[in-house]
């Protein structure tokens, strides 16, 4: 988490945004208002390594120190209105001359991690009704209407039941959006021979992928053809 949180130089903080965090450890489907999410976690081909833990100690030392600095618990350090009431001046940390990170790998054993990819569809879009192929069909207006256009049949002034497709246009959808993390060598033969970013059902939906956002390392310039 330090790792993370020392890497927010450029994030800025929404008092109003609503963040909805998910856990993604199985398979199991993520289902918003507008959308769905499949995570596909992907194992990398290397083994487990094991790490000095008197080495992690010492690269998480200044990470902890960087991020109290850029989240203080002593805002008056930095919020007051009056300069001279400034306890420390925070240009004047030799913390500001790291500019570098350590490797993330050199912090945890990340081998043994999965990569997680995200398989996105936007739900269909149901069909607009027809108040016009609902009064030919001589269907009376109000209640019944209100249940075709929620997908229930209904039967018209003559006793013929009448289907929602009959008065509903079709459902408009979209093209699926494929994000695919690889993030090191070892995870790329996993990634590029997986089956589940082109698998089809009820669940998943028939549309094909439109829209691929390839996040790769720079590898000898790997090309992930899709």
């Amino acid at each position: 988490m330090s790792f993370v949180v020392a890497t927010w130089r450029y994030f800025v903080f929404r008092k109003g945004a609503q963040i909805g965090i998910f856990n993604t450890d199985g398979d199991k489907l993520i289902d918003c208002k507008s959308f769905s999410v499949k995570p596909i976690q992907i194992q990398s081909s290397n083994q487990a390594q094991a790490l000095d833990e008197n080495k992690v100690a010492s690269l998480l030392r200044p990470l902890r120190k960087l991020t109290s600095s850029m989240f203080p618990l002593d805002t008056s350090k930095v919020n007051s209105m009056d300069p001279e009431s400034y306890k420390s001046d925070p240009s004047e940390g030799d913390i500001h001359t790291h500019v570098k990170l350590p490797k993330l790998a050199e912090l945890d054993d990340v081998q043994s991690q999965p990569s997680v990819s995200y398989l996105i569809r936007p739900l269909p879009i149901r069909g607009r009704f027809d108040a016009v192929a609902a009064k030919n069909l001589k269907i009376e207006r109000g209640a019944k209407y209100r249940e075709l256009s929620i997908g229930n049949p209904v039967y018209n002034t003559e006793g013929t039941l009448i289907q929602p497709e009959q008065v509903i246009g079709p459902s408009k959808s979209f093209k699926k959006l494929l994000i695919i993390d690889i993030p090191d060598r070892s995870y790329y033969q996993n990634t590029v021979n997986n089956e589940s970013f082109f698998q089809k059902s009820e669940e998943l939906g028939e549309e094909e992928i439109g829209l691929v956002y390839h996040f790769i390392v720079n590898f000898q310039q790997i090309v992930f053809m899709c």
